[in-house]
């Protein structure tokens, strides 16, 4: 009963009810920040190639921004509003299989050859 729970207590680095140091803090912050920045940066590399953006520069830009943006809005919701654990949100694979079959239905037009301005080689019905 109570013994066992002082006893466990004793033995947690950080119970739930203190705070690790300021340079403990500063440590495990940034040991959060390049486990997010690795998910956050390979989703939209990979879905570049299907989103046709693979070669400009200025909207692969703009899909990695969106996919800082919407992990820092989602951290500061966590914080705040969710079970407040300060951990770092970040994008989710659960997801990209989904995203690449919607995006295999529209190729990108350096997929398909036009012969006077006629789509030759693309067939909008090859699933049926």
């Amino acid at each position: 009963g109570r013994e066992e729970y002082v006893k466990i207590r004793r033995e947690l680095k950080y119970p739930v009810d203190k705070n690790p140091s300021v340079p403990m803090a500063i440590i495990l912050g940034f040991q959060q920040y390049l486990i997010m920045f690795g998910a956050a940066v390979a989703i939209p590399v990979m879905l570049a190639p299907n989103l046709c953006i693979k070669s400009n520069p200025n909207a692969m830009g703009k899909l990695l921004n969106s996919m800082f943006m919407v992990s820092g809005i989602a951290t500061l919701l966590q914080v705040f509003f969710g079970i407040r654990l300060p951990i770092i949100q970040s994008g989710s694979y659960v997801y990209f299989n989904v995203a690449q079959g919607l995006m295999s239905n529209y190729p990108c037009e350096d997929q398909y050859t036009l012969e006077n301005g006629e789509v030759v080689d693309y067939d909008p019905n090859w699933q049926d």
